[in-house]
């Protein structure tokens, strides 16, 4: 390698308070890390609205071994939304793939993936918060379909006490009703 493998640096740090060196709002600004083999590491850039994105990649696909790979902020600098991705795909294990935040920094939504589709084993995949922090809607998910075998499969909640509002019952993908539902839970598995 003509520079002897070094790491090219082109980088604008984050400076306190949620301001940015060298990032001028509405400019089409980047900052990244090279590698010796000419893959992206790290890129920062700045939209038109002020908000500023970080982004790792790994041979060109979105990637990143220990924390989120696509990570925004408001033009107040603080954090709205974080993705975790697995070669280009969607995907964290042990926690949300997807956590969403207002500006306020409250959170709004968690959702699990596996892979690059919606999935979680022991739980809702999909969460989404009222302003209030209260639970708003819950969906469970396997394997990228709407599915769950001990109950139904969304669930909407209440603002004010939190209680179930409706509920619809998927399998495998399939809306149903509570009585098809039941019925099917009843036909033994032979596999």
């Amino acid at each position: 390698m003509e520079n002897g493998g070094s790491m090219h640096l082109y980088f604008y740090s984050r400076l306190g308070g949620g301001a940015f060196s060298n990032l001028g709002v509405g400019e089409n600004v980047y900052a990244f890390m090279v590698d010796p083999y000419g893959n992206v590491v790290m890129k920062r850039e700045v939209a038109e609205c002020g908000s500023m994105c970080e982004k790792w990649y790994m041979f060109d696909k979105l990637h990143r071994y220990n924390g989120p790979a696509m990570i925004w902020y408001n033009k107040d600098g603080n954090l709205t939304y974080m993705e975790w991705f697995k070669r280009g795909r969607t995907h964290r294990l042990g926690g949300p793939a997807v956590v969403i935040y207002d500006n306020n920094g409250n959170l709004k939504r968690e959702v699990w993936y596996n892979e690059g589709m919606r999935h979680k084993e022991d739980g809702p995949a999909s969460v989404k918060y009222h302003n209030n922090g209260r639970v708003k809607r819950r969906d469970w998910y396997t394997g990228g379909d709407l599915h769950n075998e001990s109950g139904p499969a969304k669930i909407w909640y209440n603002k004010e006490d939190g209680s179930v509002i409706k509920s619809e019952w998927w399998l495998y993908g399939v809306n149903c009703s509570y009585e098809n539902y039941s019925m099917w839970m009843q036909i033994p598995s032979y596999t």
